[in-house]
């Protein structure tokens, strides 16, 4: 949807010199929703940029207790875009987007919906982890060998 808003503005722009103005804020909204679903969508698939040169070295039970610490870390930083975006709303909700006239809060609730949703998917990853009481699904994977899903 974004790719065909903004290359509709490129060819209203520069073949029929008729911008519309429309366009860029539209797409501003969607890449937004986009970047913020798109952040649930990595964490549910674990596929985050990961420095495991040092963790490839630790024994089997202290991977589980970093993996563990990790995602904590990540519920912590979760709840504070929940917490965060809830107490911003109310001030943004006022202001109108200028093309639209729709409240701006209904671009700004993607952060604690987001967050809400990253919430969810580490929960039940770490329920699942104490679920399957084994230690190979934190197994950091080696050059040549899958990563097996947790």
């Amino acid at each position: 949807m974004i790719i065909f808003v903004v290359f509709y503005a490129i060819v209203m722009r520069y073949v029929f010199s008729y911008p519309p103005a429309w366009a860029e804020e539209l797409s501003r909204f969607i890449f937004i929703w986009m970047l913020m679903l798109g952040a649930v969508v990595v964490t549910r698939e674990q596929s985050h940029i990961e420095f495991t040169i040092l963790v490839e070295r630790l024994p089997k039970k202290l991977r589980v207790v970093l993996w563990h610490f990790t995602r904590l870390c990540m519920l912590a930083f979760c709840w504070v875009l929940v917490q965060q975006g809830i107490r911003i709303y109310p001030i943004v909700a006022e202001a109108a987007s200028p093309t639209f006239a729709i409240s701006m809060g209904w671009i700004y609730v993607a952060i604690p919906v987001s967050g809400f949703l990253m919430m969810v998917v580490i929960v039940e990853k770490m329920i699942r982890s104490f679920l399957v009481d084994d230690t190979e699904p934190f197994k950091t994977s080696l050059p040549g060998e899958e990563k097996i899903p947790c």
